[in-house]
């Protein structure tokens, strides 16, 4: 097991908000470790950062929300946070706070260029908070693990999902996104 950098929700939302505001809350007070041992290697992260910093630069200096380009971005984008996360502890990938630390923290300036509009921040949804599958770079890497796994049968797929999010209710917004997945996001492009 190792430690991994996590923010909790809460404070996420308290530090967007005071980002817009007066910039009073300082993300070094929110940062926390998660797990235990030796720390994760910073190293697949930098190269993840760097990674997506190039690929951003084949694309126009702002995106709108719906913008066709940005789900260009994204599909590219979904095999490089999955092939760089590859080496960080499956305890972490499965933390969504790990993930709303990356989101917050280490990749702001990409979610904000990628769902910012119109001199408008993106929305604290996109960071994973209040609902915390849509948290970007979570999804990005969720599409890619499912996608890695296209030659398995749909029922397969299924089945994988099930067991990244657990058996869903009728009503459960996960079993929805888990079958949007499914069939929408079978294959994602490979490479880096």
């Amino acid at each position: 097991m190792s430690q991994y950098p996590v923010i909790y929700p809460e404070d996420a939302l308290r530090y967007l908000k005071s980002r817009q505001q007066d910039g009073g809350v300082m993300l070094e007070d929110l940062r926390r470790t998660a797990g235990s041992g030796e720390a994760i290697s910073r190293d697949g992260l930098e190269d993840l950062r760097a990674k997506l910093l190039r690929l951003k630069k084949k694309f126009p200096a702002k995106l709108r929300a719906k913008d066709p380009q940005g789900g260009k971005f994204e599909s590219d984008a979904c095999a490089i946070v999955h092939a760089c996360v590859a080496d960080v502890d499956r305890r972490a990938l499965a933390d969504h706070d790990f993930w709303t630390w990356l989101a917050v923290d280490y990749l702001a300036d990409i979610l904000e260029w990628r769902f910012g509009a119109d001199g408008r921040p993106a929305q604290p949804a996109n960071y994973g908070i209040g609902t915390r599958t849509e948290n970007m770079f979570f999804r990005l890497w969720l599409r890619a693990d499912l996608g890695r796994r296209a030659v398995l049968t749909r029922t397969s797929l299924r089945s994988s999902a099930t067991k990244t999010f657990g058996a869903p209710t009728s009503s459960d917004k996960a079993m929805r996104m888990r079958a949007a997945l499914c069939v929408r996001y079978s294959s994602c492009r490979r490479g880096s």
